[in-house]
Formats: C-alpha cells, sequence, structure tokens
C-alpha cells in the first residue's frame, strides 16, 4: 500500500514536471505568435482593398460607442414624443402621466447612455494608447 502511494506520487511529480515544460517556452513563442498574427491581419487587410489593419480591440471599442450613440438618438426621440404628447394632453390626465412618465424614462436612459459612453471613451483612449504601443498601425478615427 505504502509503496503504491509512493509510485503514484513519483508519477504525479514527474507528469507534473513534464507538463510544466510546456510553459516554460511558452513566453518566447507568444511574442511571436502575436507578431505573426499582426502581420497576417495586415496583409489580409492589404489584399482586401481595405487600407491599413485596425486592432479588434480598437474595432469592437468603436461599436459600442456607435451602439451607445443609437441607443442615445432612441431616447432624445423618446424624449421628444413624450414632450409633444405633454403638450397636446389638453388636461387629460391619463395622457399627462403617460407623457410625464415616457419624459422621467427618457431623461433617466439619456444619463444612463452619456454615462455609459463617457466610460466607453476613456476605456477606448487607453486601449488605443496600448495598442498603439504594440501595434503603431492601428489608430482611432
Amino acid at each position: 500500500m505504502i509503496l503504491n502511494f509512493r509510485l503514484y506520487k513519483i508519477i504525479f511529480f514527474l507528469s507534473l514536471l513534464a507538463f510544466s515544460s510546456f510553459f516554460i517556452f511558452d513566453t518566447a513563442n507568444a511574442v511571436n505568435l502575436q507578431e505573426q498574427i499582426r502581420e497576417q491581419t495586415q496583409a489580409g487587410a492589404e489584399s482586401s482593398g481595405f487600407g491599413e489593419a485596425i486592432d479588434p480591440r480598437v474595432t469592437l471599442a468603436l461599436m459600442v460607442r456607435l451602439f451607445l450613440g443609437f441607443v442615445g438618438s432612441i431616447f432624445l426621440i423618446l424624449l421628444a414624443l413624450g414632450s409633444f404628447w405633454y403638450i397636446t394632453a389638453r388636461g387629460r390626465t391619463e395622457q399627462i402621466e403617460k407623457a410625464t412618465k415616457t419624459i422621467r424614462g427618457a431623461i433617466i436612459g439619456l444619463l444612463i447612455v452619456v454615462m455609459s459612453y463617457a466610460i466607453t471613451y476613456f476605456v477606448t483612449r487607453e486601449v488605443q494608447k496600448s495598442v498603439q504601443n504594440q501595434n503603431p498601425y492601428a489608430e482611432l478615427p
């Protein structure tokens, strides 16, 4: 029983040593792999006629900013619609309540979108700085 435990222990540590040896050389390959990905992205962008390649992180940040702009415009339309309903209510309490709920919801939504846009703008700029340090051809328009 004790011999089996020692044998299992030796096999475990030898397999752990063999498995961990894969990670010793991984850092050198990671830098080379990152450079290869950058070169392939640039080559693909140039061959397809899109010009210079933009880092996917920057593209994702731009998509989030575009989405927030779209959602913000929807809340502005809701604010205008609620204002129109309030003006044309002519003293009817049901329409006035509906209009005030719409205006209140639109203002809260606009505040959330503006705060989200500010956070996204800050994060986008930080991502752009980090990408430019690694990748000089990626610029945020």
